[in-house]
């Protein structure tokens, strides 16, 4: 049997481009794409897949219950030899870092031209990552934050987050003291006033 393909977002003009890519581009069967508009259909899409490696080209901001890197788990934990394309506008390198290191092996701009997103489909039906050249994955490697420790990130993760000290505390494993001492280092390292 041939390779599924599942392309899921809420746009219908993005879905029908995407089909046609792969249809007249990439030589796909029409009956070997599916479509799910929101998260829920895509769960149920993954859930009727046959056992062979998927494509799935996925917007990050498809709507439903789950989004992002949520909804990339939740899908990879249905079926764990999915090849994931992530399809979105949001072009920050931090997510589009996540997002592979969660199992995605592409991730393309909707801006970018169809070459690059073809480009992207089959680096992921190959098993190969691809990162489109428009987003700027060398800004990433220059950013303060990477020089601020694990330890020190998820405090401050938790903190934006407005979890109450005390359970960061509990849950870090460090003194309630050392919070105050873990967020000022990592905001004068990321000279944060």
């Amino acid at each position: 049997m041939s390779t599924e393909y599942i392309v899921a977002d809420d746009e219908p003009h993005t879905v029908m481009v995407l089909k046609s890519l792969l249809t007249n581009q990439l030589k796909v069967p029409q009956n070997a794409i599916q479509t799910a508009y929101d998260s829920a259909e895509l769960l149920d899409s993954v859930a009727t897949l046959g056992p062979e490696p998927a494509i799935v080209t996925l917007d990050v901001a498809l709507p439903g219950a789950l989004e992002r890197l949520t909804m990339l788990q939740a899908v990879l934990d249905l079926r764990s030899n999915l090849r994931i394309l992530m399809h979105s506008t949001n072009n920050c390198p931090y997510l589009v870092e996540d997002a592979i290191a969660a199992g995605a092996y592409a991730y393309v701009l909707k801006k970018s031209t169809p070459l690059v997103v073809a480009e992207g489909i089959i680096a992921a039906r190959q098993g190969r990552v691809f990162i489109d050249p428009a987003i700027d994955m060398d800004g990433i490697r220059k950013h303060d934050w990477n020089r601020v420790t694990n330890q020190e990130r998820r405090i401050i993760v938790a903190l934006c987050k407005g979890t109450p000290l005390v359970q960061i505390a509990l849950e870090l494993g460090v003194r309630y003291d050392s919070i105050s001492r873990h967020k000022r280092k990592a905001m004068k390292t990321m000279k944060i006033k």
